[in-house]
């Protein structure tokens, strides 16, 4: 059997499957940055949520702020000034031994007592007296006659020491007695300044300066401060 090969046609070739494109490096670069962002964002929150992250500052307001910082500087200042008069006080004690004192004295004239004159005696009294001749009848105002005592005058001395000014008088009794333990001679001396009134310790009055500082060591042997007072006669 004979047959036509002309009449025969070219089989085609059937064609193959075209290869799927390929994704470029740069979309998956931006995919995988975007995937990384949106899965830390999540881990984020969730933490946030469950309560891991610590609480965020609370901001004060610029009034309390203000506050805060003027109640500090206050205090700054009040301790300035505790520091400063603190200092001012010690400065004062340790130069108060040295501190001398000039008072001038001048003499004043006391006045002299005044004396009631007794009674006119009557005619009665005069016969009295004519009877009873060792009967003597005293004045009314003879006890008045007589002179308070006075007391010693700071004009016998040229130096005192001062160890106290106080305003209550127990005080000032209480340091009297410390001094006349130590066997010196020394009084109170009241001064009145407006408004109040101030008890004086003194201790003197001494002739000459040597007394004054032997009496000054003796104090200062004992804890108490003194302040030198010189007596400036006219």
């Amino acid at each position: 059997m004979e047959h036509d090969f002309a009449k025969r046609r070219a089989r085609t070739p059937l064609a193959e499957p075209s290869p799927p494109p390929r994704a470029s490096g740069l979309a998956l670069l931006l995919t995988g940055i975007a995937t990384g962002v949106v899965i830390g964002l999540f881990i984020g929150l969730l933490i946030y949520m469950s309560g891991l992250l610590p609480a965020p500052p609370i901001q004060t307001s610029s009034a309390e702020t203000r506050e805060s910082q003027f109640l500090s500087d206050e205090q700054t200042l009040t301790e300035e000034l505790e520091r400063e008069a603190a200092r001012l006080q010690l400065e004062f004690y340790q130069e108060l031994p040295n501190y001398e004192v000039v008072v001038d004295v001048t003499p004043v004239a006391a006045p002299e007592p005044r004396v009631s004159s007794p009674p006119a005696e009557t005619e009665e009294t005069v016969a009295q007296q004519s009877n009873n001749t060792a009967t003597t009848i005293s004045a009314p105002g003879a006890a008045e006659t007589q002179a308070a005592p006075t007391p010693a005058s700071l004009s016998t001395g040229n130096f005192l020491l001062q160890a106290g000014a106080f305003q209550q008088q127990s005080a000032a009794s209480g340091q009297l007695n410390r001094l006349l333990a130590l066997g010196l001679d020394a009084r109170i001396r009241q001064e009145n300044l407006p408004g109040r009134t101030l008890y004086l310790v003194q201790a003197g009055p001494y002739d000459t300066r040597e007394q004054m500082l032997r009496a000054e060591n003796t104090l200062r042997s004992n804890n108490i401060d003194t302040m030198r007072i010189t007596l400036n006669r006219p």
